[in-house]
């Protein structure tokens, strides 16, 4: 950074505010013809000063360490005042450069004013509240004390308003985030400034010697502890990542502790955090029942929330081999479920398909044999035969096993589909009498003009058998909705009534082959509307049903 480069920012600016306060206080607070009476003592402290400089006290979390050389300032300020210690940080400038080799040069300049500053509050201070230099004594414990905390304090405040002015935040807030990180930090530079001053006034080099030896073997102790606790870190981060990735939600259960651990599966699936786990325990659901049972299984299929689960509790063991907690684990099976009933509703079309093709001509044969006698007779019978022998209704129940007889064979060989691009407005055109409204029934139509690969008679057959089983449902009064919703790449038709809606059981089978809850139904349209959704490559369910009515969903690809 250059000179000009400082004064461009507020941030620049405070910064050369601090180096020219520093630079001015030691100008007016260091004499130039200054006698040392100990440079055995300034050497000394010189060289402790670059050692403290290298052997940091490094403490975890990442990137935060502990520089003990205030401790030196600080003691030399207390046993040999004010113009010792400004010469001391002087000749400490040249050896710092070269530890720190890579800083830019007024970040030197700044350490070293802000140094100045402090050390200088700090000595006027401690002679203030009634201390004196020299030798430690209990009787000046309040000056020391006071001086001290004003030394942190300003130091707090300094760094604190420069990274308020950097950031555009609030001094007091950085000023809380700095006090809770450094607080320790700050009374440890205290204790220790107190107990070097005390080396040096019992013996000088000796103390000194010692004090610098020591806390160098317990920066070493610290940085082998450190590297051990990022080691851990690594290898815990690095499990973690294996669980986080692993399609299987997984929690471990520190039982000593009361403790969990959910891996991003198990909380994704479960909608909780480790936190909430202790309070879900009392649940009465099956999942929370068998972690709280502690008893150990293997693959139990449980309800949670609508989504099945396959859930397995084992021991989790230490080193030792000691049981210190528990392993679940589970998988959210609902998909494969659902597959499987496809699959299901799949082999049953098949085997309806089979037995349609196999007995369709067979059945028709006599169908039409008996049709052809009974319209005969019809024909040649009086009216009061006629309705003696209900030929009326014999003929009608002949066509009705005709109908399921088609039906049958639609599902069994699907008519080849003639697709064409048009939407879903342009069927429900041309079946108008379906939605004509009147003083019992409302018809709510919201669709867009979205273009779809379709074919006209097989889709206006399942607008047609989806409406009016709607309109069935509300016994011909109601409301009743189709509207649509288009996403990135699919077409959501949504066809609503406000009839009285279906249980849990009918919601299950309605698309079931011969699964009908009408007096006259075959059970056959939904399966063949089904049918024809498949064939379009699209999907159909059940969206939502209560008492106050049913939405089925019939969502279509959009055209690529």
């Amino acid at each position: 950074m250059g000179i000009q480069a400082l004064f461009k920012k507020p941030s620049n600016l405070y910064i050369a505010s601090i180096i020219m306060i520093g630079l001015a206080l030691f100008i007016t607070q260091f004499s130039f013809n200054i006698v040392v009476p100990h440079w055995s003592i300034i050497l000394l402290s010189i060289f402790a000063v670059a050692l403290l400089n290298i052997y940091l006290i490094y403490i975890p979390p990442r990137h935060n360490s502990l520089c003990l050389d205030a401790t030196i300032y600080l003691s030399i300020l207390f046993f040999y005042g004010l113009e010792m210690t400004l010469f001391l940080l002087l000749l400490s400038i040249v050896p710092n450069y070269f530890i720190h080799k890579g800083t830019e040069w007024w970040k030197h300049l700044l350490n070293f004013s802000l140094y100045v500053s402090l050390n200088t509050i700090a000595y006027y201070i401690f002679i203030t509240v009634g201390g004196e230099i020299g030798e430690f004594s209990l009787e000046y414990a309040h000056a020391y004390i006071v001086s001290l905390g004003i030394y942190f304090v300003v130091n707090i405040a300094v760094v604190a308003s420069y990274f308020a002015i950097a950031n555009s935040v609030k001094v007091t807030t950085i000023i809380k985030n700095i006090s809770d990180g450094s607080l320790t930090h700050y009374f440890a530079t205290l204790i220790l400034s107190i107990i070097l001053l005390i080396l040096i006034d019992a013996y000088p080099i000796f103390g000194l010697v010692i004090f610098t030896v020591i806390v160098v073997i317990v920066s070493i102790a610290f940085k082998n502890y450190y590297n051990m606790y990022e080691q851990v870190k690594k290898d815990k981060t690095y499990r973690e990542q294996i669980l986080n990735s692993i399609p299987v939600g997984v929690i471990t259960s520190d039982d000593t502790l009361n403790e969990f651990f959910l891996n991003v599966t198990a909380k994704e699936v479960l909608k909780i955090n480790e936190k909430e786990v202790v309070g879900q325990l009392g649940s009465d659901e099956p999942f929370w029942r068998i972690i709280r049972s502690r008893e150990f299984c293997k693959n139990e299929k449980v309800l949670y929330k609508n989504r099945a689960l396959l859930v397995s509790q084992s021991e989790l063991k230490n080193k030792n081999e000691q049981l210190i907690g528990r392993i679940i684990h589970f998988i959210d099976i609902t998909e494969i479920e659902e597959m499987q009933r496809k699959i299901q509703q799949t082999e049953k079309l098949a085997l309806l398909g089979e037995m349609s093709a196999g007995a369709a001509h067979e059945i028709r044969n006599p169908l039409t044999v008996i049709s052809g006698f009974i319209t005969l007779m019809k024909q040649s019978f009086t009216k009061e035969e006629n309705e003696k022998y209900q030929l009326a209704l014999l003929l009608k129940e002949l066509e009705r096993i005709n109908a399921i007889v088609d039906d049958m064979l639609l599902i069994a060989r699907p008519s080849t589909q003639h697709l064409i691009k048009m939407s879903i407005i342009d069927i429900i055109n041309e079946i108008p009498q379906l939605f004509t409204k009147n003083s019992r029934l409302v018809v709510t139509i919201n669709l867009d003009d979205t273009k779809l690969f379709l074919d006209p008679k097989q889709m206006k057959q399942v607008i047609y058998n989806l409406a009016r089983n709607s309109m069935e449902a509300m016994g011909g009064r109601g409301e009743l909705s189709v509207y649509s919703v288009k996403k990135e790449k699919e077409y959501q038709l949504f066809i609503k009534d406000s009839g009285t809606g279906m249980d849990e059981e009918t919601k299950k089978l309605i698309f079931n082959p011969f699964f009908t809850s009408k007096e006259t139904g075959t059970g056959l349209g939904l399966t063949i509307v089904q049918r024809i959704i498949d064939n379009h490559g699209g999907t159909i369910e059940v969206y939502d049903t209560s008492e106050k009515g049913t939405t089925i969903l019939i969502t279509l690809p959009l055209p690529s």
